[in-house]
């Protein structure tokens, strides 16, 4: 990180800790990976005033506000989507091989039917 990078990460800081936390854009500064490098106090502010758990390591804290930002929850739902399309293909081929059960089985039974009449 360059000299300047860093003065204007400081100065964002600094404008972060002086903003009152119902003010605050939080979910900006979290999706920009900002807020992992505050206090453990000022990530409990947050949590507190989201009325969240606020207990736990700051990776935890962290953690528990990109849950509640639904930063998280989105890789959660495509592999939700996956998993129910998945499904969905399996209960479709499980269907197939029921269906295709059926058939052999009407089949050997006019097979049967026929050999027993002749």
């Amino acid at each position: 990180e360059d000299k300047d990078a860093r003065k204007a990460r400081l100065a964002r800081s600094k404008e972060r800790k002086n903003t009152p936390v119902g003010q605050l854009d939080w979910q900006h500064h979290l999706e920009i990976n900002e807020l992992q490098t505050e206090s453990a106090k000022f990530l409990r502010d947050i949590l507190q005033h989201e009325g969240l758990k606020v207990s736990g390591k700051k990776s935890e804290l962290v953690q528990r506000l990109r849950e509640h930002a639904g930063l998280d929850g989105a890789v959660r739902d495509t592999e939700s989507e996956i998993s129910d399309s998945s499904s969905s293909k399996s209960d479709e081929s499980e269907d197939m091989v029921v269906e295709s059960d059926k058939e052999e089985m009407e089949v050997d039974a006019l097979k049967e039917n026929g050999e027993n009449q002749g």
